[in-house]
């Protein structure tokens, strides 16, 4: 690591531990860019370090500050000015919240199975000893995606003797794990009891999951979106919901975020619906600062950084 000195614009938000870099990096220089800061017309930066919840109208105004690198901590980058991003090393966070989000899945995948919580009982039920519960062994789950979070849903399900279909954008079609790579969309749903979205948000898969795709999955599938909302058609859903060719929808993420008041969504018995909070962990933000911090070591080691983003696919 060299002593040279080093400027990153950020944006003054408590989870960017910004004292706690210093102390690590005493020649790095943070400059407050936060909204409605006034920014002198001669502040610039090497780096942007961008935070999930920032206004991404507001970005495209200091890429021209002498910006080479941006990393925003966050897994997903969607919302990024792509367009003007060819000329920046662009980096993510991913892989902070892959375990969290998995076993949330996990949670997800084993409520319905075991009709949780609508087993639960609060009176003498009408029969004792009896059941109509499934089972995670032998079924079919497939994974749409098969990066960082979806490879930790893979992992997890092995032990339950889970058929796992995966299908992914890229051509790499390796996995480690005991999982089928699908060479289609259709092909990774047709036969699933399960259907896991862990897509990154883009052009192509925005509203992807609609009637067409849902309607190719098994009669009573579990649809399960832990990646972004505008993925899934909700009006399709909601039609597929009411036909039962969709038996529940578990969501952590929907459009808009955070729903209107009354919003079907909320009281949709069909639906388990949580506020975006699957990454949940005790130690995420001491992940998100340890790749920030692992990156910037090698920024200032000319070396390659983790959790590139390829700004021409925008994932």
């Amino acid at each position: 690591m060299t002593d040279k000195n080093v400027s990153i614009l950020w944006e003054a938000v408590d989870y960017i531990r910004a004292e706690e870099i210093k102390r690590i990096f005493p020649q790095v220089d943070f400059i407050d860019v936060s909204s409605g800061t006034l920014v002198d017309s001669e502040t610039n930066g090497e780096i942007f370090l961008v935070s999930p919840t920032r206004d991404a109208d507001e970005l495209p105004k200091f890429l021209d500050k002498g910006v080479k690198w941006v990393h925003i901590m966050a897994h997903g980058v969607d919302g990024l000015p792509f367009d003007l991003l060819d000329e920046c090393v662009v980096t993510c966070s991913r892989g902070a919240s892959s375990v969290p989000i998995a076993e949330w899945v996990l949670t997800m995948l084993l409520a319905h199975t075991k009709k949780i919580p609508e087993s639960w009982i609060t009176e003498e039920p009408k029969n004792w000893f009896l059941a109509p519960l499934d089972t995670l062994s032998e079924a079919t789950v497939a994974l749409l995606g098969f990066g960082s979070i979806n490879q930790e849903i893979a992992k997890r399900l092995e032990p339950f003797g889970c058929r796992v279909v995966a299908f992914r954008q890229s051509k790499n079609s390796d996995s480690e794990f005991a999982v089928e790579m699908a060479s289609t969309l259709e092909e990774a749903v047709s036969d699933a009891d399960h259907v896991v979205i862990g897509l990154p948000l883009t052009d192509e898969t925005n509203q992807l999951v609609g009637d067409e795709v849902m309607k190719l999955m098994k009669p009573g599938a579990h649809l399960v979106n832990i990646a972004r909302g505008d993925i899934v058609d909700q009006d399709a859903l909601f039609k597929n919901l009411e036909s039962g060719q969709i038996s529940r929808a578990s969501l952590d993420v929907v459009s808009p975020e955070p729903l209107p008041e009354g919003h079907w969504l909320y009281t949709d018995p069909r639906v388990m619906l949580s506020p975006h909070i699957s990454w949940a962990s005790p130690d995420f933000l001491d992940r998100l600062h340890e790749i920030f911090i692992s990156n910037l070591e090698k920024w200032l080691s000319d070396m390659p950084l983790d959790g590139a983003v390829d700004t021409r696919k925008g994932y």
